[in-house]
C-alpha cells in the first residue's frame, strides 16, 4: 500500500531514530520484494506478484520519506525560492505511473490465469507470503514501538499492517491450494489487491494533483481560517486570502487584511500568525491596510 508520510512535526532529537527506522525497513522490504518476485515467477503466481507490487510501492514510499529530509531543506535558490519540496511529488508520481503499468500486467495475468489455470505449488506460496507477514509485521512493529504517540507514525504502522493482513490472505490462498487445487483463486486474490493498490493510487493521484494545482491544503478548513480573521476586534475585512501547500507538510498562506485603526498592525499580526500556525500553516504573509489606503490592490497587467 502507497504510504503518504511527512517528517513534519518531528523533533530534531528524533530525525536519527526515525531515518534509521526507514532503512531498515527499506532493507527487509527490498529484500522481501526480490524473493517474492523470483518465487512469483517460478510458481506462476499472481497473487505473490501483486503482493510483489505492494511491497515495491511500500520501498517507495519509505524511500520518499527518506529522501524528503534532502529535498525539504529550507535553503531554496535564487530560482528555486522553496527549495526543492515539490520534487517529492514528482517522485510520488513517478512511482504511481510504474504501478499502473505494473497492475496492468498483473489484472492481464489473472485473468488468462482464470480462463487458463495451470498447476500452482500452493505450498511454495504459502511459505513465501508467510515470510511477507514476518517481513511487514516486524516493521509495524518498529513505527508502533517508536512512535507509538505521534499520528503520523502511527499512519505508517496501519500501512504496514495493511500490508501483513493482505500477505496473510496470500498465505490463506496457497493452503487452500494446495488442499483443494483451486488454482484460480491465486488469480481472484490478485485481483483483489489490485484494487487495493488502485483505492491507494487514487488518493495518491488526488493529492499530487492538488499540491502542483496550489490546491488548499487537504487537512486546512478554508472557511474556518477566514474566521480567524475576523473574530480579531481591530479587523474590518479580509481579501485576497490565498493557502497552498509547497510540499505535503508545508502549507503557505498570504492574505490582505483592513484594519479599523492605522495602529496596531504588529500586534493584529502577532496574534494571526500564532492562531494560523496551530491550523497547519508554515509560512505566513500579511498585507495591512487601513482607512483609505489600498496597499492590498490587484497589481495584474492589464492591456
Amino acid at each position: 500500500m502507497i504510504m503518504n508520510m511527512s517528517q513534519n512535526y518531528l523533533p530534531e532529537k528524533n530525525i536519527s531514530t526515525l531515518k534509521n527506522i526507514f532503512r531498515i525497513g527499506v532493507a527487509l522490504n527490498l529484500t522481501y520484494l526480490v524473493v517474492e518476485t523470483v518465487f512469483g515467477f517460478c510458481c506462476h503466481s499472481m497473487g505473490l506478484l501483486a503482493d510483489a507490487v505492494q511491497n515495491l510501492c511500500d520501498v517507495a514510499g519509505m524511500v520518499l520519506v527518506l529522501s524528503a529530509y534532502k529535498l525539504s531543506d529550507p535553503v531554496g535558490t535564487n530560482r528555486f525560492n522553496f527549495g526543492f519540496k515539490k520534487g517529492a511529488m514528482l517522485i510520488m508520481a513517478l512511482v504511481a505511473l510504474v504501478t499502473g503499468v505494473l497492475l496492468t500486467f498483473i489484472i492481464a495475468g489473472s485473468v488468462h490465469q482464470i480462463h487458463f489455470p495451470r498447476y500452482l505449488d500452493g505450498r511454495a506460496i504459502s511459505l513465501v507470503a508467510a515470510i511477507g507477514v514476518l517481513v511487514n509485521g516486524v516493521t509495524a512493529g518498529l513505527f508502533l514501538m517508536v512512535y507509538r504517540k505521534r499520528l503520523r507514525m502511527r499512519g505508517a504502522f496501519r500501512h504496514m499492517l495493511a500490508d501483513a493482513i493482505v500477505s496473510l490472505v496470500v498465505l490463506v490462498a496457497g493452503m487452500v491450494i494446495f488442499f483443494t487445487r483451486w488454482y484460480i483463486l491465486d488469480a481472484l486474490v490478485a485481483l483483489a489487491v489490485v484494487i487495493v493498490i488502485i483505492f491507494a493510487l487514487w488518493e495518491l493521484f488526488h493529492n499530487s494533483t492538488s499540491l502542483v494545482l496550489d490546491g488548499v491544503p487537504a487537512r486546512v478548513e478554508y472557511e474556518k481560517l477566514v474566521r480567524i480573521f475576523y473574530e480579531q476586534d481591530a479587523v474590518e475585512d479580509v481579501y485576497h486570502l490565498h493557502v497552498w501547500a509547497v510540499a505535503p507538510d508545508t502549507n503557505v498562506l498570504s492574505a490582505c487584511v483592513r484594519l479599523r485603526e492605522d495602529n496596531g498592525s504588529e500586534t493584529v499580526a502577532a496574534v494571526l500568525r500564532d492562531r494560523l500556525v496551530k491550523e497547519g500553516i508554515s509560512y505566513v504573509t500579511l498585507e495591512f491596510e487601513t482607512g483609505q489606503q489600498e496597499a492590498c490592490q490587484n497589481t495584474d497587467a492589464k492591456e
